[in-house]
């Protein structure tokens, strides 16, 4: 399929690609399928780039690439949408933003992708030690290119 985006002008999706998110993501239901595509301009940072509005992406960046605690054991997190036949099986994938010229990941609200079934979700975590912008100045040069 073909999709007309702001930031990547058309893409040629491939159905296999497609992740859905059946709940949406916090704030947005009704954006439920969306594709993960690789930014050549810096190594480390995806998008996540809505198929169902072509205006809308987010830029990500993989949990273990920043080494930080996100992590879900003893969380009250229902991943069972996820069909996940192990919670390590999960790609966890951090949401960037750039606040005041600083960058900063959403550690409360990451992203869950099960790849070996395209579905995803995004969670909200109540463990108090994760916060929604956690800053990134030393990994700023890595991740943003000019």
């Amino acid at each position: 399929m073909k999709i007309e985006t702001f930031r990547f002008g058309w893409l040629d999706v491939d159905q296999e690609d497609v992740i859905r998110f059946p709940e949406g993501l916090v704030g947005l239901s009704r954006l439920t399928r969306f594709v993960l595509v690789h930014d050549d301009g810096a190594s480390d940072l995806y998008w996540l780039q809505s198929l169902d509005q072509g205006e809308f992406a987010l830029a990500l960046v993989t949990n273990a690439k920043l080494q930080s605690p996100v992590a879900f054991d003893g969380e009250d997190v229902d991943l069972s949408a996820l069909q996940l036949d192990h919670p390590e099986d999960a790609e966890i994938l951090l949401v960037l933003n750039r606040v005041d010229g600083d960058f900063t990941a959403n550690l409360k609200g990451p992203i869950v992708i099960n790849p070996a079934k395209s579905l995803g979700k995004q969670v909200v975590l109540r463990d108090a030690r994760f916060d929604v912008r956690h800053p990134l100045r030393a990994a700023k040069p890595a991740l943003v290119t000019a």
